[in-house]
């Protein structure tokens, strides 16, 4: 039997605790450090965000780097991957890469979602403005409330500015009907 070995590019940074952290420069890995490490743990275990960045070797920066507002909380996974987390704040969490493969980020997100011990639920997929877009949204019931995540990618009509990937984790009270 052969054995493989898959090299990312990575770069290993000593994070804010004190810790090694090791940062991936490839894309869809750093937006996955985002969504799977940050956002997700985040939102749907209630964890602090912004030590959940730090541990990772995510770098703060200004949130309007990504257009979040003064309010919020944005992290960039490293200079050469343009992916970042941002702590909105009502709550949710935004992992995005702005630049690379929407495909391959689009199949790493719904392998984490779905990887999940809440069981999350493919819900519907629909376009959005006007055709720029493509969303999926997942749910899964945890504790007394839901959690929904969008996963958004380039439609048929995505342009330049339109950015390769960006996935959304929030709670809400009841079950949205984008469920399904």
């Amino acid at each position: 039997m052969a054995v493989s070995t898959i090299l990312v590019p990575t770069v290993i940074l000593l994070s804010g605790a004190g810790q090694l952290a090791i940062v991936p420069t490839d894309g869809t890995q750093a937006a996955r450090l985002a969504l799977a490490r940050v956002c997700l743990p985040g939102v749907v275990e209630a964890r602090p965000i912004e030590p959940l960045a730090k541990a990772e070797g995510m770098t703060m920066v200004s949130p309007t780097t990504v257009g979040a507002g003064p309010t919020d909380k944005a992290w960039r996974a490293d200079p050469a991957a343009p992916a970042y987390a941002v702590a909105w704040a009502d709550g949710s969490c935004t992992a995005t890469l702005l630049k690379g493969d929407k495909d391959a980020a689009r199949t790493m997100a719904e392998k984490e979602i779905l990887s999940r011990p809440e069981r999350f639920k493919h819900g519907a997929t629909m376009l959005a403005d006007h055709g720029r877009v493509e969303q999926s949204v997942y749910c899964a019931q945890v504790r007394n409330v839901w959690a929904v995540v969008t996963i958004a990618v380039p439609g048929p009509k995505g342009d330049a500015r339109t950015r390769a990937f960006s996935s959304t984790t929030y709670l809400r009270p009841t079950r949205s009907p984008l469920c399904g």
